[in-house]
């Protein structure tokens, strides 16, 4: 659960862990210091304060200061936004009270709210400070603002079961029978996270695929909603955390399954797991298509990659390497013409490949031309780096070459 208002969860987990007013509560003119600590998300962050709750914002960072010129209730308001694409956020409503009061009564200066954790049941300290009157002080804490003191010590502790909205209520009271209180509103927003597993993650076609996991945060019941990625879809609700599903595959491919649970209180949270299909003994082999597209005609029988047919088999690492570089790079879009270079790939391919699968020779042939590709892909950082230190060594030696040949030159002028 988080400590904010109206705000909104995300696995990565923002949520503002401790907020202090100093004071919330005095005469008119009053001086607030705001400061804020967040928690979780991208770990960098912005504050939007509208501190009057008028529309009117301000960017601030973690320390601000505003002046409430005119006695009345105030419930500024903050949003903290980290620096996640895209952006997650979360608000928090507060409460200040200004008074018109002759110097030496009774206020409430400040009060301080601390979480240790963002998840539910969520366990909060307060404390509260007050001027004025004729000390010593007593306290009343209602949590729940349903009537009912539920402390009456300066900076109790209280835990939240359950995400929901809550005003707490605090009365300061002198010796002299003098009281102020104060409302506090709270927002508890449950933040929702799952695990999702699946066995086996690859098999052949036709492949039959448990998946389970385990919810945790937010209320039950759970509704959750399946995307296998071969077409097909299903929703189901769970009043339990834990949770499984089974489903066939019948053709070869990769699929990418995604989970969606949605908490009855609000959250939500997506799991993705990918699921590989290889073609079945009895079908004649080829390569695993990605979902989506079509066999080429060009396509029959025997082995259709070269790299499968050079190392032996379709799990192998280095396959592996270069399958992952087909599906992000030249499947993904990120280079103009990849998916043209696949398919004429996929359609001439065949012979070759036939041809490497029976020979091996050039299997070995094969394996050590890919060989400093699969590197490279798998090293790009370290390859870049030995590339230019090649770069810079064959300048430096046509460097010197360029040097001798104008001495020899001016030696031969001379």
């Amino acid at each position: 659960a988080n400590l904010s208002l109206m705000g909104t969860g995300s696995s990565s987990g923002l949520f503002i862990q401790n907020i202090q007013l100093n004071p919330s509560g005095g005469a008119a003119p009053l001086v607030v210091d705001f400061n804020v600590t967040a928690a979780g998300g991208s770990g960098s962050y912005l504050y939007q304060w509208d501190y009057e709750n008028n529309g009117t914002t301000t960017f601030t960072g973690a320390n601000s200061q505003h002046t409430y010129t005119q006695p009345g209730s105030f419930e500024p308001r903050l949003w903290v936004i980290d620096a996640a694409h895209p952006e997650q956020n979360t608000t928090l409503s507060l409460a200040v009270h200004t008074y018109d009061l002759s110097g030496g009564d009774l206020a409430i200066d400040h009060y301080t709210i601390a979480s240790a954790s963002q998840s539910s049941p969520l366990h909060l300290s307060f404390d509260v400070n007050a001027s004025g009157g004729t000390a010593p002080y007593s306290y009343g804490w209602d949590f729940t603002n349903n009537g009912t003191i539920d402390s009456t010590l300066k900076a109790p502790e209280h835990t939240y079961p359950l995400p929901g909205e809550y005003v707490a209520r605090v009365v300061v009271t002198d010796s002299e029978g003098l009281s102020r209180s104060l409302l506090i509103p709270i927002t508890l927003i449950d933040t929702l996270s799952a695990t999702l597993y699946a066995s086996p993650q690859s098999a052949k076609a036709p492949a039959s695929v448990e998946y389970t996991g385990t919810i945790s945060g937010g209320s039950a019941p759970w509704q959750l909603s399946w995307r296998f990625g071969d077409g097909t879809t299903h929703t189901e609700s769970t009043h339990t955390p834990n949770f499984s599903r089974s489903h066939t595959f019948s053709t070869a491919g990769v699929y990418q399954t995604t989970l969606t649970i949605t908490s009855s209180s609000g959250g939500m949270v997506q799991t993705p797991v990918q699921i590989t299909v290889q073609q079945s003994p009895e079908a004649a082999e080829g390569p695993i298509h990605p979902v989506g597209t079509e066999r080429s005609s060009g396509e029959d029988e025997g082995y259709c990659f070269i790299a499968t047919a050079a190392y032996g088999s379709y799990m192998a690492a280095e396959v592996q390497v270069l399958r992952d570089f087909r599906d992000a790079w030249l499947l993904g879009g990120r280079i103009p013409g990849g998916e043209w270079m696949v398919a004429t790939y996929y359609r001439l391919s065949p012979p070759i490949a036939d041809a490497v699968a029976t020979s091996g020779a050039l299997q070995t042939l094969v394996r050590s031309a890919l060989a400093p590709i699969v590197l490279a892909l798998q090293y790009p950082l370290a390859t870049a780096a030995l590339l230019l230190m090649a770069a810079l060594v064959l300048m430096r030696q046509a460097h010197r070459r360029l040097v001798a040949s104008r001495k020899l030159r001016i030696f031969l002028l001379t």
